[in-house]
């Protein structure tokens, strides 16, 4: 019992990590061409080794989920995680590389912003798509929304049940 604890601990500590190691590759990660050289470098080994970093946490927690079941809450936040910096970096990267693409989105921090209002419905206005590519990007956001959503709604009622039945 004590060690089941420990292991969820370490999981959630792991999640969290994952978080840090997620945020250091959205904002390390360079999208700019005018970087000076030593800058640019930088950001390509920090982002390197962030990416290497959350792909072993996340490699590592789905090999220790249990192997029948389909996605446990942890495995869905930490996916939650990449989909947001991913999303961000995608905003990001479109606001910066075409002009008149969103309105309100200059800065790594308003695409994660962004990113977030979008992922929980809330949409205050302030940052919004108003070109085509970008509203598809959007559009593809929302619709992962949706899958997710279904995605946390099934893995709260199968431990609910699970949890029922023990």
């Amino acid at each position: 019992m004590a060690n089941d604890r420990i292991t969820v601990r370490h999981s959630w500590l792991a999640a969290g990590f994952n978080l840090i190691a997620a945020l250091v590759v959205f904002f390390a990660m360079p999208v700019h061409t005018g970087q000076s050289l030593p800058r640019l470098v930088a950001n390509l080994v920090l982002t390197i080794v962030a990416v290497t970093l959350v792909a072993l946490v996340l490699f590592r927690e789905v090999a220790r989920s249990d192997s029948e079941a389909k996605l446990s809450i942890l495995n869905l936040v930490l996916l939650l995680e990449i989909v947001l910096i991913a999303f961000s970096f995608i905003y990001f990267a479109v606001a910066n590389n075409s002009a008149g693409q969103f309105t309100g989105l200059e800065t790594r921090l308003d695409a994660l912003y962004f990113t977030l209002t979008t992922t929980t419905t809330t949409g205050y206005g302030d940052v919004h798509p108003t070109g085509q590519a970008a509203r598809a990007v959007v559009s593809a956001h929302m619709a992962f929304n949706l899958v997710f959503i279904a995605a946390v709604g099934s893995a709260l009622r199968r431990n609910f049940y699970s949890r029922k039945e023990s």
